[in-house]
């Protein structure tokens, strides 16, 4: 093809050549030099243009090879950096595995390596209880008779067996959100490989899509073979246990349950109240737990609450993030989640018992001749001693959320127990044929105290919320918790009355929760002649007033003893409200309303902050 500037010369000569001819035909030399001249250079020109032209293409394409080639290195240095970060907190993860077992083995041994005498000291933990399992199979009550049915036939601590069966729970949902996170973490890296390689001149995105699908695909497998090895392991371990437990097992049983304990660690938060060491607790969706494992965050355990709508997870506190950060972080993103300490909670008590005292229902009478048949009513406090004669007859189902192996008193729990169910010679409850449902949460810290974590008032409070138990009583106190707070709200709206002690930290103390939430009944103690009594706290949250001076109840061991403070007060208002929710009769604000408008008024007319709305009065009473 001839170039256009060519052609118009060509057409400009054959012009000149027939105008300016010689006499004799013969073209103009001269003019003719000139258009020769004049198409050379246009074809230079063109030429040179040209051959610019293609070296900027060059130095283009070339330009363009060598930044694909930096994103793809890019690209890979983001990858080897996320399977260095990813090696290293395994390596941390395994290291803290590995001092756990050390911690758990030093404890099993104690100091002077005497591991006979913590066998013993299991042993010696070891006796009766009664407890309730999804499947029945490990329930249990006493009968009108007396007799039990539902013993375990291997005789082997059932605290420990929980504690084992937990420990395995655990470790399979962190292998399991483990393997999820690694999945996440794969599918992330082959997305960054086919971004750099589709950014790359000439790239086969067809072929690159093909790859980046069967990463996925692999990812995808590799998840799905973690999490079934991790089953298999939980399924066999309990397998094990119910060999042990049915007495089927070769092993001793201390040696093979004692390793489950978990190990309490105490310290303070920052303002001076008793926290789990090195712990932090979240009440949220799964979905939310694994981004929080995804961002970095170590789980030590995660349980499913049926019978809350939610999932508590316990985290490890990492040292890099404060509490009050991570929980605006999470709260920003999921407003539905609440972070907060495992912080600890003391039973309301005198700690020194006397002997005298009235029984309860010489203290209040309920009037009802059916003695509390049809109702159920929750206790979350100590173990009971399910032996004493004040609960020969009584229907009673417990359960232990204990997580760990320290020794777990049974003198608050009895007492409280007692007041509602007990029926002995001489002494009778207010509701001796009410049903108990009963969850053991305090274990004896290092320090001696009775200690119930956040963790276990949650786990427990699940339970009776799966259980269907209409009324539940906590005779303990502490400080706010922004997770135990939201596990009595969506308790409360599934119908449960969680009733709870004022406090006995006396009338200018900061207020005590549970009994100081919204949804919670909160009950003070007063005495026989109707005043209050001296140690116990005041404020706009009391809701009602009880006996709480002097109470007559069962004790540990056997035969009887007389308490005082808010923790005796708390079982009355308890049995109270059960006796008008017997039968689904009422729904939880019908019946809060009715017993507020029974009460007698106290001190200052109308609603105050010593007595609520006044001493509590049966309905049965009333009419």
């Amino acid at each position: 093809m001839i170039p256009l500037a060519a052609a118009l010369a060509l057409a400009a000569l054959s012009a000149r050549a027939e105008s300016g001819s010689g006499s004799d035909g013969t073209p103009d030399d001269k003019i003719e030099e000139e258009i020769e001249d004049d198409i050379e250079k246009e074809i230079e020109k063109r030429l040179e243009d040209k051959i610019d032209d293609r070296i900027e293409e060059r130095a283009e394409e070339k330009a363009r090879e060598k930044a694909g080639d930096k994103a793809k290195d890019r690209a890979e240095d983001r990858v080897r950096e996320k399977s260095v970060d990813k090696t290293r907190k395994d390596d941390d993860r395994l290291r803290r595995e590995k001092r756990y077992e050390k911690e758990v083995e030093k404890k099993i041994r104690g100091e002077d390596g005497d591991e006979k005498g913590s066998r013993t000291r299991l042993r010696e933990r070891e006796k009766t209880e009664i407890r309730n399992d999804d499947d029945g199979r490990r329930a249990g009550s006493y009968s009108k008779a007396g007799s039990y049915s539902g013993a375990y036939a291997g005789g082997t601590d059932k605290a420990a067996i929980d504690a084992a069966e937990g420990a395995a729970k655990t470790r399979f949902e962190i292998a399991r959100a483990a393997a999820d996170t690694g999945r996440d973490l794969a599918r992330a890296e082959a997305r960054a490989v086919m971004d750099a390689a589709l950014a790359a001149p000439g790239a086969d995105k067809e072929a690159i899509k093909t790859a980046y699908d069967a990463a996925v695909k692999e990812a995808d497998l590799q998840r799905d073979v973690a999490t079934d090895e991790a089953k298999s392991v939980y399924e066999a371990t309990l397998d094990e246990l119910d060999a042990i437990e049915d007495g089927r097992s070769g092993e001793d049983s201390a040696d093979a349950l004692a390793g489950a304990a978990r190990i309490f660690a105490a310290a303070t938060d920052r303002n001076g109240d008793e926290i789990a060491r090195g712990e932090w607790l979240l009440l949220t969706t799964r979905e939310d737990v694994d981004a929080i494992v995804r961002r970095g965050f170590a789980v030590k355990s995660i349980e499913v609450m049926d019978g809350l709508g939610a999932v508590l997870a316990r985290l490890e506190a990492p040292e890099s993030f404060s509490l009050p950060e991570t929980s605006r972080a999470v709260r920003a993103r999921t407003p539905a989640a609440r972070v907060d300490y495992n912080h600890l909670y003391f039973p309301q008590e005198d700690p020194s018992p006397a002997d005298a005292g009235e029984a309860p229902s010489r203290l209040i009478r309920m009037g009802d001749a059916e003695q509390g048949a049809g109702a159920r009513i929750g206790v979350i406090d100590t173990d009971i001693d399910a032996g004493h004669r004040a609960f020969h007859g009584a229907s009673v189902v417990a359960r232990n959320f204990v997580p760990y192996g320290d020794a777990r008193p049974t003198d608050h729990g009895t007492a409280v127990a007692s007041i509602i169910v007990g029926d002995d010679e001489g002494y009778s409850g207010l509701a001796p044929r009410a049903e108990i449902v009963a969850a053991s949460v305090f274990f004896k810290s290092p320090t001696g105290k009775a200690s119930a974590t956040t963790e276990s008032l949650v786990r427990a409070l699940d339970w009776m919320s799966e259980m269907k138990t209409p009324i539940v009583s906590m005779s303990l106190a502490g400080p706010p918790n922004a997770i135990l707070e939201e596990a009595i709200r969506r308790a409360a709206s599934r119908g449960v009355i969680v009733v709870a002690a004022a406090g006995n930290e006396g009338p200018m103390a900061r207020p005590m929760y549970p009994a100081a939430y919204d949804s919670a009944v909160a009950v003070t103690a007063i005495s026989r002649d109707k005043q209050v009594y001296r140690l116990a706290n005041r404020g706009d949250y009391v809701d009602f007033a009880a006996p709480g001076v002097s109470v007559l109840h069962a004790k540990a061991g056997g035969g009887y003893a007389a308490s005082s403070g808010t923790s005796m007060a708390a079982p009355f208002v308890a049995a109270a409200l059960g006796e008008l929710r017997r039968g689904d009769a009422r729904t939880a604000e019908e019946a809060f309303r009715v017993l507020s408008e029974a009460a007698e008024d106290l001190g200052a007319p109308g609603r105050d902050p010593v007595f609520g709305a006044g001493l509590v009065r049966p309905v049965a009473i009333q009419n």
